[in-house]
């Protein structure tokens, strides 16, 4: 799959990564797979193959946060987007509170 991302792409989604597992050995969670191809993350621009899913059933989109910041998106604070994620699910705003 790797191999199919265009090259300028590839840093982004190693640095989302990266931020992905400083999240998940950090906070717990684990790395879970969605439908989208590697091919999205070329036409989106941000759209990932994989999103995490912390203990408490929450999801977050390391690799989309940061493309968002590399597109100047204003939201796209990396600490603030640490801080949200790590609170606990009870005082986490609405699109941070647990899917059920």
């Amino acid at each position: 799959m790797l191999n199919r991302i265009p090259a300028l792409l590839m840093p982004l989604l190693l640095l989302g990564m990266y931020l992905g597992e400083v999240i998940i050995r950090n906070l717990g969670g684990k790395w879970v797979a969605t439908e989208r191809l590697a091919d999205e993350i070329a036409s989106s621009a941000g759209g990932a193959p994989f999103l995490i899913e912390l203990l408490d059933g929450r999801i977050c989109n390391p690799i989309q946060r940061i493309f968002h910041l590399m597109k100047a998106v204003p939201d796209a604070d990396l600490v603030r987007f640490y801080e949200l994620v790590s609170l606990p699910a009870e005082l986490a705003p609405g699109q941070w509170r647990p899917r059920r």
